[in-house]
């Protein structure tokens, strides 16, 4: 007990790092502190995970023991978090019967906060499948329950997959309406994951608009924060970009231009 109580201490208090939460998470779980063990590891582990895109990893040996909770809440938000895994690996159908489960069980706590997140991340897979119109209904209703309870961050991010609809029903116009006030919001609460994907959105519209150098400019902020923090999704992404524009060179051809930029 002595000990999982110093490692969680010293996470808490003096080793901020996903190395000292995964040592905690162990002293925990040796002293039979689950339902700590599982918080933890939701909490302080799996989002560091995802966005080093370590999805299987994540599914094999974080969060089926979690998905097996006692407690409803933290039950709840590691079927959501299995679902996304899924939804990574491009894999749908069972991304959606996850997500289903932990939509069940946060309506039934009265979870708003899981819900209206467990909402915004169904309308991610009917959007895969190309269905927009079930996706933004899904969409609509999380950002009502979002602006209800204050959850700034989450109405950010609904507010980016709103315009991504848009963008993809070529309606470019209304798209970056809606980016623009994700943006305010993104910054106002520091996300910086979010801010990438707001202006990594943005960076399309402006080169569809035919913005070349506003949209490299976005692009370019992506890059230098992306890197700043590792994350992988965001980096692949531009990885992924700069071969469309003919950027041979990958991430390293954004790496020059942003020297070049910042002279």
């Amino acid at each position: 007990m002595r000990a999982a109580e110093y490692q969680h201490y010293l996470f808490r208090y003096e080793r901020r790092t996903l190395t000292q939460a995964i040592v905690a998470h162990e002293a925990l779980q040796m002293a039979g502190q689950r339902a700590a063990a599982d918080r933890l590891a939701l909490e302080r582990i799996v989002g560091p995970l995802n966005l080093q895109g370590l999805y299987r990893t994540l599914l094999d040996d974080w969060l089926p023991s979690i998905c097996e909770s006692d407690d409803a809440q933290t039950r709840g938000a590691a079927l959501g978090q299995t679902g996304n895994q899924y939804h990574h690996l491009g894999d749908y159908d069972t991304a959606l019967r996850y997500l289903e489960r932990s939509l069940t069980i946060r309506q039934e706590i009265g979870d708003k906060q899981g819900e209206g997140t467990t909402l915004n991340n169904i309308s991610q897979i009917f959007k895969a499948r190309g269905d927009y119109d079930t996706a933004l209904r899904y969409l609509e209703r999380s950002l009502t329950i979002l602006q209800e309870i204050g959850d700034k961050q989450g109405e950010g991010t609904t507010l980016n997959n709103i315009s991504a609809l848009y963008h993809a029903r070529g309606d470019y116009d209304t798209a970056l309406r809606y980016l623009e006030r994700s943006l305010t919001i993104l910054q106002e609460i520091g996300d910086a994951a979010g801010l990438c994907a707001t202006r990594f959105n943005m960076g399309h519209i402006y080169w569809q608009h035919g913005q070349q150098q506003e949209a490299l400019n976005a692009w370019v902020a992506v890059y230098r924060l992306a890197t700043k923090i590792n994350l992988a999704q965001v980096l692949q992404a531009l990885e992924g970009l700069a071969g469309s524009l003919g950027m041979a060179d990958g991430l390293q051809g954004w790496a020059e231009l942003s020297r070049r930029m910042a002279e």
